[in-house]
């Protein structure tokens, strides 16, 4: 849902013809609450201020790691910290993130680098084998989740390609794997119970996860997580952030969002 902006300039205009109608209402999510009055100071520990809007993620929130900080640099999400603990969660040789790529020129430049946490094959049987399966591995040009970042799109005009997304590759023994899907994705991590597996759903539900906030970006609640992420990247040089609620079984819903936030573009 959109927060409605402010009324009280036009109010102040017609304060001395209208008595009823200058009130400021605010819409919430199925679920949340609707509340009405007038302009209201953010909370410190319940909202981010945007603009002179803010948005409300219903109390304090934590931190406990952080993401890149610059969105024009290529720097992966997750981060090399988010995939290390799902790949000790998931007792994983290695859990690494690789770009699905189109090359719109023949001459196009390298590959982009993965990010990676672990080594392929460490504990199969037969580990060259092992590990000419993992560098051949592809997702069939299936992705888990979109591009988020400036970094991303420049890759077009940088390097003559388009990132059409990412999806994770792993080996435990002698299993060589991609997750590629919400599907295959549940399947190793059935329940989101650790803040590294929240914010993978949410990258995987199309959410860039607004984890750079040192302030916080995460809550973890009796069914689920709270979480600061926003969407529409694609359009490059705006977003709308959210507040998104991601349950234990890696359903979703939105409550509260702010449309036409500033996005880091060159």
């Amino acid at each position: 849902m959109l927060l409605a902006r402010p009324l009280s300039a036009l109010c102040a205009v017609f304060a001395s013809l209208v008595v009823v109608g200058c009130s400021e209402s605010t819409s919430r999510a199925p679920g949340g609450d609707t509340e009405s009055g007038g302009d209201t100071e953010p909370s410190p520990s319940g909202s981010d201020e945007v603009a002179g809007e803010t948005l409300d993620h219903g109390g304090p929130l934590s931190a406990p790691f952080t993401c890149p900080v610059d969105a024009i640099q290529h720097e992966p999400r997750p981060a090399a910290i988010v995939l290390e603990q799902l790949r000790v969660a998931a007792g994983l040789d290695v859990l690494e993130e690789r770009a699905v790529v189109e090359a719109t020129d023949a001459a196009a430049g390298p590959e982009l680098k993965p990010e990676r946490a672990g080594a392929p094959c460490t504990t199969a049987s037969d580990r060259p084998a092992c590990e000419e399966a993992f560098a051949q591995l592809s997702s069939g040009g299936e992705v888990l989740r979109p591009p988020f970042d400036e970094s991303d799109f420049m890759w077009k005009f940088t390097r003559k390609q388009t990132v059409r997304g990412y999806f994770l590759a792993y080996t435990k023994g002698d299993e060589v794997g991609a997750i590629a899907s919400p599907s295959q994705l549940r399947a190793l991590f059935p329940s989101v119970d650790t803040p590294a597996t929240a914010l993978v759903y949410a990258n995987a539900a199309g959410y860039r996860v607004e984890c750079q906030q040192l302030s916080g970006w995460i809550r973890e609640e009796t069914d689920g997580w709270v979480l600061l992420a926003s969407r529409g990247h694609e359009e490059r040089c705006s977003r709308t952030d959210v507040v998104l609620w991601l349950r234990r079984d890696g359903t979703f819903e939105e409550r509260d969002t702010l449309e036409n936030q500033n996005d880091p573009c060159t």
